[in-house]
């Protein structure tokens, strides 16, 4: 049985679980508000299992929301290496998974 795998974006040391993941950006089930308000941040993608954490460091982001919760993220400016690690977890360029959702990662 695979190890279950957590996404979360981590801004201001905050851990935000993602609900979705794609190479354009993701989706949250929540965010502060504060962050939200600020439209515009850098942060950290984490993906966590039970004993391995691996990061894509220094991500540009913006929000979309007008509320705490379903809040959409876009990334912005993504190094080849950035691009390349993200597609490697969502399978992009294999015929695989094209993005990830938390409840399958779950399940």
């Amino acid at each position: 049985m695979a190890p279950k795998l957590q996404v979360f974006l981590v801004v201001d040391g905050v851990r935000l679980p993602v609900e979705e993941l794609t190479l354009a950006g993701c989706r949250l089930s929540w965010a502060p508000e504060l962050l939200i308000a600020q439209k515009w941040a850098v942060g950290d993608l984490l993906f966590s299992a039970v004993d391995v954490e691996i990061s894509i460091k220094n991500l540009k982001l913006s929000f979309n929301g007008d509320k705490s919760w379903q809040v959409e993220v876009a990334f912005h400016q993504l190094t080849e290496s950035q691009r390349r690690v993200l597609g490697e977890f969502i399978g992009e360029g294999r015929g695989e998974l094209r993005h990830f959702r938390r409840e399958v990662a779950e399940g």
